[in-house]
């Protein structure tokens, strides 16, 4: 990973996706602390206010000031189940864009996605989910 990967990374999520789209709050999924704090360092500089969660607080996600939140992988179904028990559930949630980070290994993008899906209706609301995989999977709105 290099700050040029991120950076089209973010240029690709503004490109493809804030620009086109009318996203109210976003996950952005990583595998690793450190390329959380890159792509937050880019976004901040982008002027997107960005919430990094290393674990889940006891807190409202539908209602703080943040629109952007960026998370392992590995507590992103934590946090879905957090939304469901405490702040109305996931398909009550304001978040309409999931986005995975380009370097995530197959497995685990298939992993998150079918966690996604099985929580939320086969995503009863169409939340758009890019990662690099996009094309692969047709039952949800994708974006690359």
């Amino acid at each position: 990973m290099s700050i040029n990967d991120i950076v089209l990374f973010v240029t690709d999520i503004e490109n493809k996706i804030y620009n086109k789209e009318l996203i109210y709050r976003s996950i952005i999924l990583t595998n690793d602390k450190s390329t959380s704090l890159l792509i937050k360092a880019v976004m901040e500089d982008r002027d997107y206010s960005i919430k990094f969660v290393e674990e889940i607080e006891n807190i409202n996600y539908n209602d703080i000031d943040t629109r952007i939140l960026i998370m392992n992988c590995a507590i992103f179904e934590d946090f879905l189940n957090y939304l469901e028990n405490k702040n109305g559930g996931v398909t009550n949630s304001s978040y309409n864009f999931i986005s995975i980070y380009y370097t995530t290994p197959t497995e685990t993008v298939k992993n998150v996605i079918d966690t996604y899906l099985r929580m939320t209706n086969n995503n009863i609301n169409n939340t758009i989910i890019m990662d690099k995989y996009y094309s692969n999977m047709t039952n949800l709105n994708r974006i690359y």
